[in-house]
């Protein structure tokens, strides 16, 4: 028998770093984020992130800076959404 179903918003992101080597520039995915909301009750949030790739430990020594902002800039959109969610609910 299939039970306890939940419905949730997932909001996913990734912190992107330009390297250049040689003369190839590319776009490396450093650090990933993920939040996941529950569509029940909006006050239950989890926030998370994690290394992208192989390189991914390395470059974010390297790019801790850029990393933080990006994951802050994501976790203010993730409030955002569950703020308009738990106002949605209410009205």
């Amino acid at each position: 028998m299939l039970n306890n179903q939940k419905k949730s918003i997932t909001l996913t992101a990734e912190s992107v770093i330009t390297v250049t080597e040689g003369d190839t520039t590319k776009q490396v995915s450093v650090e990933g984020y993920r939040c996941t909301i529950s569509s029940e009750n909006p006050e239950d949030i989890s926030i998370s992130r994690y290394p992208q790739g192989t390189d991914g430990k390395k470059l974010y020594k390297e790019h801790r800076e850029q990393c933080r902002a990006d994951y802050a800039a994501f976790e203010d959109a993730a409030y955002v959404l569950q703020d308009e969610m738990i106002a949605a609910g209410t009205e």
